[in-house]
């Protein structure tokens, strides 16, 4: 039985953070120097990240230094590949950075999320194709025709073939037509293992078409040169205004609404 102070403890804890006009809800991420949640802006209703860094956290001169050129790094940026600074809040102790929202997550876990969904996709490619295989057995051990030996002469199962040299009456010579037909009718050997291989092919070639390529594990490449080229867009965007990120990878490019790519977390970058 949970005693009235509890329950006033717990009716406060379930109460929402409120700064000025910022509703702080669940934890989205994780930082060095603070927490990073998302929020509601009440008077437009618009969903933002708010960076919260704690004043205890930022002790050394040179995570204030860091943490002041971040601020002022993306106040003068405005790109949309590149993480937006809303508004920036100061209560207390504690500093509020309140930036564009990239409900994505990380590009290092979207890419995670991709390489497991097409192994997925590959291990159901290929338990439907032993199904359809155990089911169909000509699809596994397609038939084939008989083949003609190599010598040219009739094999078992097929019609012997009559030469064209069998309709002269003898004693009568043949024609020069008639000879190159006649070696036309009657290959040599070379000629007749052409032809026995060129069969087994067909013959192959007669049952199920081949499956199409298993689909590609991870991104394709049309999807991954759209990644790239809004990455170069961004780090040229940031050159141009003579800013240098210095940390740039997966764990620091969010997500945002339809893949779009944000470069963020600028606390080792510099001007200059």
């Amino acid at each position: 039985m949970a005693s009235r102070g509890q329950r006033a403890g717990e009716g406060r804890a379930a109460q929402p953070v409120v700064v000025g006009d910022i509703e702080i809800g669940e934890v989205i991420g994780a930082g060095a120097f603070g927490t990073v949640h998302e929020c509601i802006e009440r008077s437009s209703g618009k969903h933002f990240a708010v960076k919260v860094l704690d004043r205890l956290r930022v002790s050394d001169v040179s995570d204030v230094e860091r943490v002041s050129r971040e601020f002022f790094i993306l106040t003068s940026l405005e790109h949309p590949n590149v993480i937006r600074l809303h508004r920036v809040e100061h209560v207390g102790g504690t500093l509020y950075l309140v930036m564009e929202l990239a409900k994505g997550g990380s590009l290092k876990g979207a890419l995670r999320r991709a390489t497991r969904a097409g192994i997925r996709a590959i291990r159901r490619r290929k338990r439907r194709s032993l199904v359809e295989g155990l089911e169909d057995p000509e699809a596994v051990c397609p038939s084939t025709r008989p083949v003609p030996p190599r010598s040219g002469l009739p094999g078992p199962g097929m019609p012997r073939r009559r030469s064209s040299m069998a309709l002269l009456v003898p004693g009568q010579e043949a024609s020069p037509d008639v000879e190159a037909f006649a070696g036309l009718a009657m290959p040599s050997r070379r000629a007749a293992r052409r032809r026995s291989s060129a069969s087994c092919v067909s013959s192959t070639r007669t049952g199920p078409a081949p499956p199409p390529p298993p689909p590609a594990i991870g991104l394709g490449e049309p999807a991954a040169r759209w990644l790239f080229q809004q990455l170069c867009g961004a780090v040229a965007y940031c050159h141009r205004l003579r800013v240098v990120h210095r940390d740039l990878k997966p764990d620091n490019v969010l997500v945002g609404r339809g893949g779009q790519l944000k470069v963020a977390d600028f606390g080792l970058s510099i001007a200059i």
